[in-house]
C-alpha cells in the first residue's frame, strides 16, 4: 500500500511529461519557417503558347496546337512532369495535322495545389476527360508517359468511349495496395507540417539536376534550362502539400482490370537505357497486350520523348495517321518475333 502514492505520482508526472511532449511537437513545426524561397504566381512561370483553364473546379495550364478538326491527341505527363515534358513534341505533331493537347494534371506543373484535392489516378483520369469535354473532343488518342500511362489506363477503364487509341511511353503501371500508416498520420496537421519541412529540405537544389541526369541515356542533355523547367513548380505556394496529397492517395491508384480488356490499338514506346522504369518491366505488358506494337528507342532513358523527340514523333505520327477508322475496333497482331524481349 505504501507504494501506491509513489505509483500515482509517477503516473501523474509521466502523463504531464507526455502531454508536454505532444504539445511541444505539435507546436514546434509552426515555429519553424518552411524552407525555400518565397512563392511566386503561376502566371509568372507560364511559358508562351499556353493558357490557364479552370476545369472541374481545378485550374490547369493547357497547351493546344494543330487543326481543331484534326485527329485529337492528348499527351499525359508522368510523376514530377507537366506540359513542359512535351515541349519538343507538340509542334511537330501539330504540324502533321493532329489536334494536340497537353496540360498539367492537378497538383503538377502550374496547376492548383492544395491538400484537400483528390490526387488519385481515377480522379486524374476523370480530369483528362473533363478537359477533353471542355475542348469539344469526344474521342482521342491518349499518350501517357510513365505515371501518365497508369492515368490513361484508368481513362480506358472509366471512360472507354473517349479512347480512340493508346500509347504507353515507359509506363509505370500500378496495382492496388492497402493504405499505409503514413496516409493516416498525414491527416494530423502538426505531422503534416513536419512532413512539409522534411520534403522541402530534401528536395532543395541542386538535387533536381542530379536526379534528372539519371532519367536520360545521355546526361549531357540535362541543361540548366531543363533543370529549371522541372524545378519551377516548386516555386509555387503549397507545392509540397500537393505532393503529400499524392502520397496519401497512392493506395487508390491501382488498376481494377487487366490491360488485356483494352479493345483499341496500342503502341508501346520505351528507351532501352531507361533506369527509372526499366524495359524489363514490360514483360507483363507484352503478355497482356500481345497485339500491341512496340517501339524500342536505342540509347534513350526514361524521358525518351525529350531525349529522342524526332524518332518518337515520327513513330507516333505513323501510328496515328496510317490506321483507318475500321482498324480501331481491334488491336493489330504483329508476328511474335517482332515483339521485344524485355531483359
Amino acid at each position: 500500500m505504501s507504494s501506491s502514492p509513489r505509483l500515482r505520482k509517477f503516473l501523474r508526472v509521466t502523463g504531464i511529461s507526455l502531454a508536454l511532449l505532444v504539445a511541444t511537437l505539435s507546436a514546434a513545426p509552426y515555429l519553424i519557417p518552411l524552407p525555400g524561397p518565397d512563392p511566386v504566381t503561376a502566371e509568372s512561370l507560364a511559358p508562351p503558347g499556353g493558357r490557364f483553364e479552370t476545369v472541374a473546379g481545378s485550374r490547369t495550364f493547357l497547351v493546344e496546337e494543330g487543326p481543331k478538326d484534326g485527329p485529337a491527341v492528348v499527351l499525359v505527363h508522368g510523376f514530377g512532369g507537366s506540359s513542359f515534358s512535351f515541349r519538343k513534341n507538340v509542334a511537330p505533331l501539330a504540324a502533321s495535322g493532329l489536334h494536340v493537347v497537353t496540360f498539367d494534371l492537378p497538383g503538377f506543373g502550374l496547376s492548383d495545389k492544395r491538400w484537400d484535392a483528390d490526387y488519385s489516378h481515377p480522379a486524374a483520369a476523370d480530369f483528362v476527360v473533363a478537359v477533353m469535354t471542355r475542348l469539344g473532343i469526344p474521342r482521342a488518342t491518349l499518350v501517357g508517359h510513365s505515371m501518365g500511362g497508369n492515368v490513361i489506363a484508368h481513362v480506358a477503364e472509366r471512360h472507354p468511349e473517349a479512347v480512340e487509341r493508346m500509347v504507353f511511353v515507359a509506363p509505370s503501371l500500378f496495382e492496388g495496395k492497402a493504405p499505409g500508416a503514413g496516409a493516416f498520420l498525414l491527416r494530423y496537421p502538426p505531422l503534416r507540417r513536419w512532413a512539409r519541412i522534411v520534403v522541402r529540405w530534401k528536395l532543395r537544389p541542386p538535387g533536381s539536376g542530379n536526379t534528372l541526369r539519371t532519367a536520360f541515356g545521355d546526361p549531357a542533355l540535362v541543361t540548366p534550362e531543363v533543370v529549371e523547367g522541372y524545378a519551377a513548380p516548386r516555386r509555387l505556394a503549397d507545392w509540397d502539400l500537393a505532393l503529400l496529397g499524392m502520397a496519401r492517395d497512392l493506395p487508390r491508384c491501382g488498376l481494377t482490370r487487366p490491360l488485356s480488356a483494352l479493345r483499341v490499338p496500342v503502341l508501346v514506346v520505351w528507351g532501352d537505357r531507361d533506369t527509372w522504369v526499366p524495359l524489363s518491366r514490360g514483360g507483363k505488358l507484352r503478355t497482356e497486350l500481345p497485339g500491341a506494337e512496340w517501339f524500342i528507342v536505342p540509347g534513350a532513358g526514361h524521358l525518351v520523348l525529350e531525349e529522342k523527340p524526332s524518332e518518337v514523333d515520327a513513330r507516333l505520327i505513323g501510328f496515328l495517321t496510317v490506321r483507318t477508322a475500321a482498324s480501331a475496333s481491334a488491336p493489330s497482331s504483329p508476328p511474335a518475333s517482332s515483339l521485344p524481349r524485355p531483359r
